[in-house]
């Protein structure tokens, strides 16, 4: 998922190498729960979906954080991120910055039930 877009700012490359560092940052978990939630919505707009009025996004963990070359002299910050939703996705789902590109889409993770 991209999670922010133009160059970066310098707010981002702090927070970057804040959680790169083992400090999970609240501002880059916040800021990347808010662009799931509104992308939820925005989808749903355009496909004519309701939307429960409390549709929340929990448990978001970022790991591989790395800049993502889009243009020459230009990248954005990308992640891959594990989330939990109190409600079931059906069908094909993006999130974030490019997701129009292919970026920020929305997978289950199945949970391996270890053999006895």
């Amino acid at each position: 998922m991209i999670i922010q877009r133009y160059h970066y700012e310098s707010l981002f490359k702090n927070e970057e190498a804040a959680h790169r560092s083992g400090n999970p940052s609240p501002f880059l978990v916040s800021h990347v729960k808010q662009l799931i939630e509104r992308d939820i919505l925005r989808q749903a707009e355009l496909m004519l979906l309701d939307v429960p009025d409390d549709l929340e996004v929990s448990k978001v963990t970022l790991t591989d954080l790395k800049p993502h070359k889009v243009v020459e002299n230009r990248s954005n910050l990308s992640a891959r991120i594990v989330f939990k939703l109190n409600y079931a996705l059906k069908g094909p789902w993006s999130v974030g910055h490019l997701a129009s590109r292919g970026f920020g889409v929305i997978t289950k993770n199945i949970p391996v039930i270890a053999s006895a």
